[in-house]
């Protein structure tokens, strides 16, 4: 099997062959952009009719992780790079991150939220007016309801739509200074690539440059750490600098 020759993944579930060669290039896609996601997996499936219909459909969710295994339903890059989050978050030590990111977000899980339908378990996909978006620094208000649904669904946009407002409403907004701050944790601990967070952050800056960089300081206090390094910094700088007349 191509999964696990390349990866090192053993492939179970749907024999739809189709299927099967999108949810290989996915992982190819995947490793390519960021191999640190892949190799903590040690097995993946795609959902049967029959799996799709008695379990997935009910709660309404596309995937679920179970130590190192992974089912989704459809071969999509998103649904895949979030499932593969839940297995590296699962599989490495994290207590120093979480703890930043709580920190961060204080207690903010679970605020705000709509009540869950009740055959979905007790995660919910809608914010309390009935929207889904971004809001308060995370991605969706799926993401906000726990800790690693959370780092899960800004995985899944870093793969998807790159923090990049067109894909939004004109009344969502990442405009939150907690959006970066969480990016570039997970920047360090390789849940996204650098370029993955440059792509985020410059999409970010584009859209609400002045609001959040009134915040920036103040968020680098509260996770104790920098935002950028001092190369980056300095490149920024470099960058601003007027050229000189010849």
């Amino acid at each position: 099997n191509a999964m696990m020759r390349e990866f090192g993944i053993l492939y179970q579930g749907s024999t739809d062959e189709h299927k099967q060669l999108q949810l290989l290039e996915c992982l190819r896609t995947i490793h390519e952009k960021n191999s640190s996601l892949v190799k903590h997996c040690d097995s993946i499936a795609l959902a049967t009719d029959q799996l799709q219909e008695q379990y997935f459909a009910p709660r309404n969710i596309a995937g679920q992780c179970w130590g190192k295994t992974i089912v989704v339903c459809d071969p999509f890059i998103s649904d895949v790079a979030h499932e593969l989050a839940h297995v590296q978050h699962r599989s490495t030590d994290s207590r120093v991150m979480d703890a930043q990111i709580n920190e961060l977000f204080d207690d903010s899980y679970g605020k705000g939220l709509c009540k869950p339908d009740v055959h979905s378990g007790t995660l919910s996909s809608a914010w309390a007016d009935g929207s889904a978006g971004p809001r308060n620094g995370f991605v969706s208000a799926y993401g906000a309801n726990t800790l690693e649904e959370h780092i899960a669904t800004y995985v899944e946009e870093a793969f998807e739509r790159k923090f990049d407002l067109c894909y939004y409403g004109s009344s969502e907004s990442f405009d939150d200074p907690k959006y970066l701050a969480m990016l570039n944790i997970l920047k360090e601990n390789e849940y996204i690539t650098p370029e993955q967070f440059e792509t985020a952050s410059s999409n970010i800056l584009i859209h609400n440059a002045v609001t959040v960089k009134t915040h920036l300081d103040d968020v680098a206090k509260r996770i104790h750490k920098p935002l950028f390094s001092e190369e980056e910094e300095r490149c920024e700088r470099d960058e601003e600098r007027p050229a000189e007349v010849l």
